[in-house]
């Protein structure tokens, strides 16, 4: 049988069937073969229940593509995220994170010069704009204004100038935020977890799970990504997008890791197709029913991925590309990202926060976990989907 994937290559299986999967949300999911399926874009679960259920629950990768609709972002051009509007909207020299240095140093770039790069490239592999920090310091520094507007704006006619705050631009959707527990830690100490991402086409992200064991959701603004996931049990030795570079280790005896470099391009071009067959084959001679352990999609603008947590996922931009995405901790991996804190104290400061949070819960369903022996081992209450908890 032959099918063709969401980036129209052509492929050969030997499945003999097609199976379709309908959800409460009428959205359907076509198996190509008994362990991979396309992930059609279909509307989001009207509750953060149903999105629990049907999505958080069984671990189920998603794409929406209705809940961006109404983001300012979207349906205002004063406040669009092309890379144009934002050079218009932002100094054209502001510094954007493009990456890091051989000693992991944060590498940043004025935006007028990567938009040059943008334009102009033909690189294989392009570098991208990753900034973990952007969003939340045009907020912090609109909030200081504020402040010094209420303070001063009767005794001063002065008003200080300061670019726009791009998390006025979109909202998290409820089903996302209602349980956003990373937030109850203080500002200071929370983990990185909302990028900016301005990507040229071509570039893309190499196969990763998400930090702490965290779900995610990419929103894209503007441009179109392909996305591949693959099941959280996949040996990890499978999982890489690292390839050799032969202008530096030609003649090499012997290859070193730092020698090597992420060919995005080419594991979406020329090796995907030969991974999901030894990922299936893998999962095949596992003697377990894992059911479906690798999915696709194209993502289109205005829709939104989630990646559950724990799954392997690579991303390539298939156009110029301008997304937000944001890792998040819910009740349904609570436990599991508390065990992925390496550092005891940030584990433990979070499983005060969580014991806090029950305390003042206002009823029973809003209690999602319970500290055990300490703060920081966590067990979860609800197995079903609880009420969305006051934030």
């Amino acid at each position: 049988m032959t099918i063709i994937d969401v980036s129209g290559v052509v492929a050969t299986t030997t499945a003999t069937t097609t199976t379709t999967a309908t959800t409460a949300t009428t959205a359907t999911t076509t198996a190509t073969t008994a362990t991979t399926a396309t992930i059609p874009p279909s509307n989001a679960p009207p509750t953060p229940q149903l999105f629990h259920q049907l999505y958080e629950i069984p671990s189920k990768p998603g794409l929406f593509m209705d809940l961006m609709a109404e983001w300012p972002a979207m349906t205002s051009i004063a406040r669009g995220w092309s890379v144009h509007q934002l050079m218009v909207r932002l100094k054209p020299d502001h510094p954007f994170e493009v990456g890091c240095d051989i000693q992991g140093d944060t590498v940043s770039m004025p935006l007028n010069e990567f938009n040059t790069y943008m334009k102009s490239n033909h690189d294989r592999n392009p570098f991208l704009v990753f900034d973990s920090m952007i969003i939340e310091r045009l907020h912090s520094q609109n909030a200081k204004a504020h402040d010094m507007l209420m303070d001063f704006a009767f005794e001063y006619e002065f008003c200080p100038c300061v670019l726009p705050d791009l998390s006025m631009d979109f909202v998290v959707p409820g089903i996302f935020s209602c349980d956003d527990f990373l937030s109850l830690l203080p500002k200071e100490r929370r983990p990185p977890y909302q990028w900016l991402i301005v990507a040229p086409a071509r570039s893309g992200s190499p196969v990763q799970k998400d930090p702490l064991a965290t779900s995610a959701w990419n929103a894209l603004l503007c441009g179109q990504q392909r996305w591949v996931f693959f099941h959280p049990d996949t040996p990890q030795e499978l999982m890489t997008t690292k390839s050799l570079d032969s202008s530096r280790v030609e003649g090499m005896a012997d290859i070193d890791r730092d020698d090597l470099w992420d060919d995005v391009w080419g594991w979406f071009h020329e090796e995907l197709a030969a991974v999901k067959e030894q990922v299936q084959a893998h999962f095949d001679s596992s003697g377990k029913k894992y059911g479906i352990t690798c999915y696709e999609c194209l993502q289109n603008t205005g829709e939104i991925v989630f990646v559950p947590s724990k799954w392997y996922h690579a991303v390539y931009n298939v156009e110029d590309s301008v997304a937000v995405t944001q890792n998040y901790c819910s009740r349904v991996n609570v436990e599991a990202v508390c065990d992925n804190m390496d550092d005891p104290d940030l584990a433990t400061l979070f499983g005060d926060c969580l014991l806090a949070r029950n305390k003042n819960a206002t009823q029973a369903s809003d209690v999602v976990v319970e500290v055990t022996t300490a703060p920081s081992t966590l067990a979860t209450t609800a197995t079903t989907a609880p009420s969305a908890p006051p934030m």
